[in-house]
């Protein structure tokens, strides 16, 4: 096959296909493929996005999340399996631990393989599989810079995770309601919901009628909503859970809240932009290099530092929108892929040919569904 303008048979691995950016990135990402002529096949333990997943985008379940290094090599002989009987020509592979399973299956099958770093990793033995891909993508500058300082020598090409348009416009809160802030995200501490949540529990009384609605779940859930029942104020702060649809609710908000400590690009901050919803967020270096403005950051981590800006909002409305700082076209983010696929996948038909039988193809598809946690010692970072 010639990879320049024929079909492309696309693998994307991820841990879960839980709530989260990352998981809704593959979801827009394997759609815009199929919607383009591609096959996708989507490799992860499952989750709720699945059915979240494109007519014509296969998912494959299998348990690309462990980090036991037995389970991730059974995962790569049956992903290998798998590629080889039905012929797929690339393996993307979004985290870390999936990066593992991607080079393994890589070599036993015979094609090429990239990653996407979607965060900013610890640095530790679990990246060694960077510097083995046949391409390495960052998602902002801000984890280039910190990748590449991990793993010196490593270079990495930068292609912003892109949204879609949303398809709605931000409206605010209809006349009467009270000033409604929103977060969306995993309940976790590196999102910094356990810090927005003291923010909101330190507002003085007297304030004109606000409330806080939190869009997501995760370990953190449980001990914010006791503390929230224990401040007496549930009639303020409602835990959502998880939304498939966050648009109307972002459209209909005052301010979204972003207080991560960390982040590679967060899409939710992404589609605020596109949107033009007003954003309270963090002044960390992933935000402040996908914001052309300074006025809605918050420095530091103290709970009176954001309580006082979200009292300022509350009095005197929200901020400005912020402006993006870049092109973060969902359109050119995906011509960017295709073509790194079509050039890593040339520099390797000299190799084995994408029409053609690689090695060890007589073998048996991969089995498919598995509840094994692969837990325990031995972990791969």
């Amino acid at each position: 096959m010639g990879a320049s303008g024929d079909t492309l048979k696309i693998v994307l691995i991820l841990p879960e296909l839980e709530e989260g950016g990352v998981e809704r990135h593959v979801v827009s990402l394997s759609a815009a493929y199929v919607a383009r002529g591609h096959e996708v096949w989507v490799v992860s333990r499952g989750g709720a996005l699945v059915r979240a997943l494109a007519p014509g985008v296969r998912h494959g379940t299998m348990p690309v999340h462990a980090k036991n290094p037995l389970t991730a090599a059974w995962s790569a002989i049956a992903l290998a399996k798998e590629i080889r009987r039905e012929k797929w020509h690339i393996i993307h592979a979004e985290s870390r631990v999936p990066a593992w399973v991607a080079w393994w299956a890589s070599a036993l099958a015979g094609v090429p393989w990239g990653v996407t770093a979607q965060s900013c990793y610890s640095c530790n033995a679990g990246l060694f599989p960077f510097r083995r891909a046949d391409f390495v993508v960052a998602c902002s500058e801000a984890v280039r810079r910190h990748q590449e300082a991990c793993q010196p020598g490593l270079s990495m090409e930068v292609i912003p995770d892109g949204v879609p348009s949303p398809g709605l416009s931000w409206r605010g809160p209809s006349s009467g309601d009270p000033v409604t802030f929103l977060f969306v995200g995993r309940l976790t501490a590196v999102k910094g919901i356990d810090l927005a949540v003291d923010a909101f529990l330190e507002l003085p009384e007297g304030l004109p009628p606000w409330r806080f609605l939190v869009v997501g779940d995760g370990p953190l859930r449980e001990n914010l909503e006791n503390k929230v029942r224990r401040a007496g104020q549930e009639g303020r702060i409602s835990f959502l859970g998880f939304q498939q649809d966050v648009f109307p609710l972002m459209a209909r908000s005052s301010c979204l809240i972003f207080p991560s400590r960390v982040e590679g690009m967060p899409l939710v901050l992404s589609e605020a932009m596109a949107m033009g919803v007003p954003v309270l967020a963090s002044d960390i270096e992933a935000v402040r290099g996908m914001v052309k403005e300074s006025h809605a950051l918050v420095s530091g981590e103290g709970a009176g530092l954001w309580a006082k800006k979200l009292e300022e909002i509350i009095i005197k409305g929200a901020p400005p929108p912020l402006t993006p700082s870049g092109d973060f076209g969902f359109d050119s983010m995906v011509e960017r892929y295709l073509a790194t696929y079509r050039r890593v996948i040339e520099e390797k038909a000299g190799d084995v040919s994408l029409g053609g039988k690689a090695p060890g193809s007589e073998g048996r598809p991969g089995r498919e569904g598995t509840n094994e946690r692969g837990e325990g010692r031995g972990d791969l970072c």
